[in-house]
C-alpha cells in the first residue's frame, strides 16, 4: 500500500470518527494508535481513545480540549486540522473500512522496521558483529 494511501486512510478514520463519535467503538477494535504512520494523526487517534475511554465523546470540540489539554495541539497543527479531517471524510459510513485499511499499512510497516533489523544481523556490516563471527 502506498503512504499516500495509508494517510489517506488515516485521515478517514478521524475524519469518520470527528463526525459520528460513536464510529470510534468500531474504529478502536481495529486499529491501534501504533498503527498510524502520520504522528500528528497518531496524536489525534490517541486523544480521540483517551476520551472515549473516560466516555467522553471524541467530537470537533472535546478532541480539541484534549489536545490542548495533553499539550499536543501544536503538533498536530492546531485545529484547523480537525476541520480539515472534518471535510475530508463527508460520511462516517466508511469508518471500518478505513479503519481495516490502517490496520493493514501499520502492520506492513511494523513488518518492513522488523525486516530491516533482522538484515543488520544477516548482513552485517564489517567490523560490526553479527550473528556469527
Amino acid at each position: 500500500m502506498s503512504p499516500i494511501a495509508a494517510t489517506r486512510a488515516e485521515m478517514g478514520v478521524l475524519g469518520a470518527i470527528i463526525i459520528d463519535p460513536e464510529a470510534i467503538s468500531a474504529v478502536a477494535a481495529i486499529v491501534e494508535p501504533a498503527d498510524f504512520g502520520q504522528p500528528r494523526l497518531r496524536l489525534v487517534y490517541e486523544a480521540a481513545l483517551g476520551l472515549h475511554a473516560r466516555g467522553i465523546a471524541p467530537d470537533y470540540v472535546t478532541l480539541c480540549g484534549e489536545l490542548e489539554t495533553r499539550g499536543t495541539m501544536a503538533a498536530v497543527g492546531g485545529d484547523h486540522v480537525l476541520t480539515g479531517l472534518i471535510n475530508y471524510c463527508p460520511t462516517s459510513l466508511h469508518a471500518e473500512h478505513y479503519a481495516r485499511v490502517v490496520a493493514e499499512s501499520g502492520a506492513e510497516a511494523a513488518a518492513r522496521r522488523r525486516d530491516a533489523v533482522l538484515a543488520t544481523y544477516a548482513f552485517p556490516q564489517p567490523g560490526v558483529g553479527g550473528v556469527v563471527d
